[in-house]
C-alpha cells in the first residue's frame, strides 16, 4: 500500500480518475470531429484512426488535441472550425455525460482527505464552463463544497503547470507538499515535468510498468 501521509495538497485529474467517462467522451470526441469538419471526397480519414489519436493524447487541452489531429491529417489549424467543433462537443459532453457515474473508491478516499483536513483540488484538462457543470451535477454536495476550487483549462489557463503554480500560490505549500492523482501517462508527464509526485489510477488501461500505478483509490493511505 503506498503511504503518502506527508502529503497535504490533494490534486485530481477528472475524466477517468473520479468520472467514469472516457468511453463516452472518445465517442463525443470523434462524432463532433467529424461534423465540424468538412472533408472532401476520398480524403475522409479512418475514424478509428482520429479516434486513437484522442486516446495517445487525452490529458492535453482540448484545442492542442484537435490541432494535433489536423496536423498529423495534413490539414491546417482553423479557429472558426475548432469553435464550432468545441461547441459541438461541450454541448454533447454535457447531455450524454450525465449519465456517467462517479467512481466510488474516488469518492471515499476525497472524504477521507476530507476528514484529515487535507486540501483537495480538480485538475483538468476539460474547459471550465462544461467542467463546472458536471462536477457540479455529479458530485455530491458534502464534498463539491469542501473542494477548494476547480480548475478547468484554456489557452491562458492550462493543466500542468500553470495550474500547479496557482495551487502553490494559493496555498503556500511546497511542491513535495503535492500529490496529483490522475489515470495517463501524460499526468505523469505533467507532473515530472513541473517536479511533482504523481499516481496513477489504473482505470483498466494502463501498463504496469511504472511504480506509483494503482488498481484503486483504496490501495493509498493517509495516514
Amino acid at each position: 500500500m503506498l503511504n503518502i501521509s506527508n502529503k497535504n495538497v490533494f490534486v485530481f485529474d477528472w475524466d477517468g480518475t473520479i468520472f467514469n467517462s472516457m468511453e463516452i467522451k472518445r465517442m463525443t470526441f470523434t462524432d463532433s470531429f467529424f461534423e465540424s469538419i468538412s472533408f472532401e471526397k476520398g480524403t475522409i480519414p479512418d475514424r478509428n484512426y482520429v479516434y486513437d489519436m484522442y486516446v495517445k493524447l487525452s490529458g492535453v487541452a482540448r484545442k492542442e488535441i484537435f490541432s494535433s489531429i489536423l496536423k498529423s491529417l495534413g490539414i491546417p489549424f482553423n479557429i472558426e472550425i475548432y469553435d464550432k467543433f468545441n461547441v459541438n462537443l461541450t454541448t454533447e459532453n454535457k447531455k450524454k455525460l450525465l449519465t456517467c457515474s462517479v467512481f466510488e473508491d474516488a469518492i471515499l478516499f476525497m472524504k477521507k482527505i476530507l476528514s484529515k483536513n487535507g486540501t483537495i483540488y480538480l485538475s483538468s484538462s476539460v474547459p471550465m464552463l462544461e467542467l463546472s457543470y458536471l462536477t457540479h451535477n455529479k458530485i455530491n454536495s458534502e464534498i463539491f463544497n469542501n473542494i477548494q476550487a476547480i480548475y478547468g483549462s484554456s489557452d491562458t489557463f492550462k493543466k500542468g503547470a500553470e495550474h500547479f503554480d496557482s495551487i502553490i500560490d494559493e496555498t503556500k505549500c511546497r511542491k513535495q507538499d503535492i500529490i496529483f492523482f490522475g489515470d495517463d501517462y501524460m499526468d505523469l508527464v505533467l507532473c515530472n515535468k513541473y517536479g511533482i509526485d504523481c499516481i496513477l489510477i489504473d482505470r483498466n488501461h494502463l501498463m504496469k510498468q511504472e511504480i506509483n500505478i494503482v488498481n484503486s483509490f483504496r490501495e493509498i493511505k493517509i495516514d
